[in-house]
């Protein structure tokens, strides 16, 4: 009897190392997945002071990756960009702005046609939007982010992002509804 406890407890310890191994896999593949996403923002304007937020992001998916040096290089990068960005003309702010949403859009579709189920990219593009032709840019980032849900059906990023939109549209049950799921499957993640 001794035998078959002792087999049972090492075989259980067995599985939840494994299980701690797929939650770590996940977490990886997350991290690599925001640094492909935010890199590309990058690429659009580099040392736009519009991309301190994405220098920032990614810094925080390399931490992640235990990547300490590139995460430090890209918050310092992200800080000096700030601090420039606090210098520019509110004119100047506005049509960098929009631009910068025009491309984060293009390049979100080209990341989320490669990899569809890069729930950052959804995010990036749904925010793109919500920020930009009132209402109808809200109902745009719900479209998008619903996209992203049947795509990524267990993202908490996901529910949490298209609670904040239903939340904009007025909707405080659907916001609650996905702030619990997206609670959920962090607590179960």
């Amino acid at each position: 009897m001794r035998k078959y406890v002792l087999g049972v407890s090492f075989l259980l310890l067995f599985l939840c190392g494994c299980s701690n191994q797929t939650v770590n896999s996940e977490k990886k593949v997350d991290a690599e997945r925001k640094i492909t996403l935010y890199s590309k923002l990058i690429e659009i304007a580099p040392e736009d002071p519009d991309s301190a937020s994405f220098y920032n992001s990614r810094a925080w998916a390399y931490y992640a990756l235990g990547q300490n040096d590139k995460g430090k290089q890209d918050m310092d990068k992200s800080i000096q960009l700030s601090q420039r960005k606090a210098k520019r003309s509110e004119e100047d702010l506005r049509k960098r702005w929009i631009q910068q949403q025009k491309d984060i859009i293009r390049v979100c579709d080209e990341v989320i046609a490669s990899d569809p189920k890069n729930v950052y990219a959804y995010i990036e593009k749904a925010n793109a939007y919500l920020g930009s032709e009132g209402r109808r840019g809200l109902e745009k980032a719900l479209e998008i982010m619903n996209e992203a849900i049947k795509k990524n059906p267990l993202s908490p990023d996901a529910y949490e992002t298209r609670s904040t939109i239903y939340d904009l549209l007025g909707q405080p049950e659907k916001a609650k509804q996905d702030y619990e799921k997206a609670l959920e499957l962090e607590k179960n993640g």
